[in-house]
């Protein structure tokens, strides 16, 4: 199972969406079909043998049909982006945000 494996590799504990400890978040997405970008992901994108290739925003899988229903659906509206981060990792030592300025959204 991956989160045994990460767990083995890092020294925070990693927990499942479904674990107890997420149950102050409450909410796990459902419904979704990603086929499509899993398709793009699987013919489209290469994975390399060391380093990793980050895309933050891929326009064929943003002009899918499920970017749209996702940006209204969970974010309301709000821009978002859909990419990716290709690589060989074994470690969960990094997290990604984005800022306004990267977004191309300014507050009002």
């Amino acid at each position: 199972m991956m989160i045994e494996r990460l767990n083995k590799v890092n020294n925070v504990k990693i927990h499942s969406v479904f674990d107890e400890a997420f149950k102050p978040y409450e909410n796990i997405v459902s419904g979704f079909d990603f086929s499509p970008w899993i398709d793009y992901m699987k013919n489209e994108t290469e994975t390399p043998e060391e380093g990793n290739i980050y895309i933050p925003s891929v326009k064929e899988m943003e002009n899918q049909p499920l970017f749209e229903k996702i940006q209204y659906t969970l974010y309301g509206g709000m821009p978002i982006q859909v990419g990716y981060c290709n690589g060989s990792n074994s470690t969960y030592n990094g997290f990604e945000y984005h800022t306004e300025k990267q977004m191309g959204y300014r507050a009002p």
